[in-house]
């Protein structure tokens, strides 16, 4: 796993800050082959785990709210979790509901 995949998965906010801060690709694939995850980003990762304050990070540094996987967007990704909150959220913040 890369920094940026323990940081979304472990809800390591400060980490994934940092990370960012230093160039790393905020809407990178994480490809690991693990299902769910196989083609997932950090904000899909972060929105099945209900991770909301990773969430509100990765939103606000401007990741991709439609960028989609096998399981769909984040959106799709905490709507498969039941993270309320999450789902929520996204919406707020423009996610696409028929994605």
């Amino acid at each position: 796993d890369s920094p940026l995949q323990l940081a979304a998965e472990h809800n390591d906010v400060a980490t994934m800050a940092l990370l960012l801060d230093h160039g790393a690709p905020i809407d990178a694939i994480f490809g690991d082959g693990n299902y769910p995850w196989r083609d997932a980003r950090a904000l899909q990762r972060a929105s099945g785990r209900g991770h909301m304050a990773m969430v509100r990070l990765l939103v606000a540094r401007g990741a991709d709210l439609e960028c989609a996987g096998h399981l769909g967007t984040a959106l799709g990704f905490a709507v498969h979790g039941r993270h309320v909150d999450i789902v929520r959220f996204l919406l707020e913040k423009g996610a696409d509901a028929a994605a």
